[in-house]
Order: C-alpha cells, then sequence, then structure tokens
C-alpha cells in the first residue's frame, strides 16, 4: 500500500475523489480499521467468543444508534481527517509494524478461536486475519486506480 503513494504528488494525496475520501482519507481508514479489528482479535484470545459491536459502542459512546460499517466509516472519517498526512503515515506504520510482531506470538491453535465481528456474523482470528488481507488489497487497489500517467 505505501509503495503505492510514491506515483503521487504529496498535494494530490490530500485530494478528495467523487467517492468522498481522499488517498489520505483512506489510508487512515485502513489503519484506524486495523487497530480496531487486532484490538478485537486480541480480545478474541482473552474473552470467549466476544462481540465486536458492544466493543465498538463502549469505545465510541458518542456513536449512535445501530451499529451500520458505512455509518460508522464515515463518523470515524470526520474524526480523522483532524491528523495531518505525516500523522496519518506514521499511525499506519506502527500499526502495521505491532499486529506484524503480534502476529509472531499467535499460535496455529489461537486461529481458531471466534468471536462476533461487527459486520461480518462470527469469524475465527484466522478469519479475522484474512479480512484484514482483503481490505488492505482493496484499499491499495483503490489506491493505484487513482494515479495518472506520469509523462
Amino acid at each position: 500500500m505505501l509503495d503505492a503513494l510514491q506515483m503521487f504528488a504529496p498535494d494530490e494525496l490530500l485530494q478528495v475523489s467523487n467517492s468522498g475520501w481522499s488517498i489520505q482519507d483512506i489510508l487512515a481508514h485502513v489503519a484506524n480499521a486495523e487497530i480496531l479489528n487486532v484490538k478485537f482479535a486480541r480480545l478474541m484470545l482473552e474473552t470467549d467468543k466476544p462481540i465486536q459491536v458492544r466493543e465498538v459502542a463502549a469505545e465510541f459512546p458518542d456513536f449512535t444508534g445501530p451499529f451500520e460499517l458505512d455509518r460508522f466509516n464515515a463518523y470515524m472519517t470526520k474524526k480523522l481527517r483532524a491528523q495531518s498526512l505525516a500523522q496519518v503515515l506514521e499511525t499506519l506504520n506502527q500499526t502495521r509494524a505491532a499486529t506484524m510482531a503480534w502476529l509472531d506470538l499467535v499460535t496455529p491453535e489461537q486461529l481458531e478461536r471466534t468471536g462476533q465481528h461487527a459486520a461480518w456474523s462470527e469469524q475465527t482470528l484466522r478469519g479475522m486475519l484474512k479480512i484484514l488481507i482483503i481490505h488492505d488489497k482493496a484499499h491499495t487497489q483503490e489506491i493505484v486506480k487513482r494515479a495518472r500517467p506520469r509523462v
């Protein structure tokens, strides 16, 4: 994902597209999603069948009403826009490093622990990791599609 940023001038990372998000917004979203989902994955190892919606509700009490993924993403994007590009990149790098270090400690048995994901129902830890990978790849492709050919 970070390699794809080489294709853009710094100001292009801040331009909002028709989707309503800039590349900076996408990067902040990916970092935040990884933070929240890895936090939940860790909870899956500590608690029997935790429910992510409860965790989100406890962590974000000002997010009211029923949980809907798109509505939650819009809520978080609004909050995350207060960060600078440098802060977003630092968060993404630190989050990714922490995730990789944590993964080194996960045992094969732990990959089968389960919990209730906010949007994707019951998941194993293995499933949560697949969701993170698919999510990252989808947003990387979204970023790459925005690149304009350089002359």
